[in-house]
C-alpha cells in the first residue's frame, strides 16, 4: 500500500524527514503523533505567530508530539510523513466516545456504534445533532482542501 498520498490528520502517527535542518535539531527520523494542524496565514492575519520548523511551501503546519518531549513542535508539511493511523487512540467529543481503527476510521464505543471516517466527521456528528458529514479525501491534501473551501473561502 502506497502511503505517500495518505492525508495526514489529527492523531496520526508521523515520521519527520531527514533533512539538514531536522538533523541539526536532532529531530530527523523521529516518530510522533499529530496533535494539531493549522493554516499559518490565518494565524498571522489575527496577529498570532507560531515557530515552525522548515520553510512553508503550502499553508499547512502540523504540531507533532514526541514521546519523552514536553512540548509539541510545529513542522512545515513537507517534513512530515504519514506512518499509520495510531489505532487504539481513544477520543471523546460531547456524548460520543470512540476508538481509532487501523483503517483510520473512528468506531463509536457507546450508543449507535457508528463509524466515522475521521475526527472532523466525528465532531460534526456530535455538533450537528448526529448528522454525518461526508469528508471525502482524494490525494494527500484533499481533506484540507475541502476544509479550506468549506470554512475559509472568501
Amino acid at each position: 500500500m502506497d502511503l505517500s498520498e495518505t492525508p495526514i490528520n489529527l492523531h496520526d502517527r508521523v515520521r519527520i524527514h531527514n533533512t539538514p535542518l531536522t538533523h541539526k535539531k536532532k529531530l530527523a527520523g523521529l516518530v510522533g503523533v499529530v496533535h494539531g494542524i493549522t493554516m499559518p496565514s490565518r494565524l498571522e492575519a489575527r496577529g498570532e505567530k507560531i515557530e515552525i520548523i522548515g520553510h512553508l511551501t503550502e499553508d499547512i503546519a502540523y504540531a507533532v508530539q514526541f514521546e519523552n518531549f514536553q512540548e509539541t513542535i510545529w513542522f512545515a508539511s513537507y517534513l512530515v510523513d504519514f506512518v499509520d493511523y495510531n489505532a487504539g487512540t481513544e477520543i471523546s467529543i460531547g456524548s460520543i466516545n470512540a476508538v481509532r481503527l487501523d483503517t483510520g476510521e473512528w468506531q463509536e464505543q457507546s450508543g449507535q456504534k457508528r463509524k466515522f471516517k475521521n475526527d472532523v466527521e466525528l465532531f460534526f456528528a456530535e455538533t450537528l445533532q448526529n448528522q454525518t458529514v461526508s469528508t471525502s479525501t482524494t490525494g494527500k491534501k484533499g481533506f484540507w482542501n475541502w476544509l479550506k473551501k468549506s470554512f475559509f473561502s472568501k
